[in-house]
């Protein structure tokens, strides 16, 4: 698999996936080792990108997004570098010419950003392609569990209290 450099540095990442669930994609997306081609004719156009998945995120970034377009590897040479609003991806991996994974920076809760795709082809755009969101109300938060203790045969009816959680019929 071919890695390219971003164009920010950070000494710490927090990842949304495991490596193990982040091998099996990239296995899946037909990730390989591959070779920087030549476009002899200039036909090439620049890269384009169609569509961001997940399209909203922990503002504190290093969430896992695919992005799916074109044009991001067939005749391009040298670093691609792929942008959140004016900010580099904390990393940036060209699995094809269609699928780049990518880390997401940091962000302000609400900011809506477009997603910018920089190689030597040139650049391409999705306007307002994610939104970066508090994660911390993803997880639900427990204040209190009572009581804290009950029959170790079962039975004792427990009140939980806290925040983010769902209704289940």
């Amino acid at each position: 698999m071919t890695k390219f450099a971003t164009t920010q540095s950070q000494t710490t990442h927090r990842m949304t996936l495991s490596s193990a669930v982040l091998c099996v994609l990239l296995c899946a997306c037909g990730g390989g080792v591959v070779e920087d081609t030549e476009d002899p004719t200039g036909d090439l156009n620049p890269p384009s990108v169609d569509t961001v998945h997940p399209s909203e995120g922990d503002a504190a970034g290093g969430t896992l997004v695919t992005v799916i377009g074109t044009g991001f590897f067939e005749g391009v040479t040298g670093e691609t570098v792929v942008r959140f609003g004016e900010v580099g991806a904390l990393e940036a991996t060209v699995i094809s010419d269609f699928t780049i994974l990518c880390l997401t920076p940091g962000g302000t809760v609400g900011e809506i950003v477009d997603l910018t795709v920089i190689n030597s082809r040139g650049t391409g755009s999705l306007e307002a392609a994610f939104t970066y969101i508090d994660g911390s109300l993803d997880d639900p938060q427990i204040a209190s569990i009572d009581p804290e203790s009950g029959d170790p045969a079962g039975g004792t009816e427990v009140t939980i209290t806290g925040s983010q959680f769902t209704e289940v019929d």
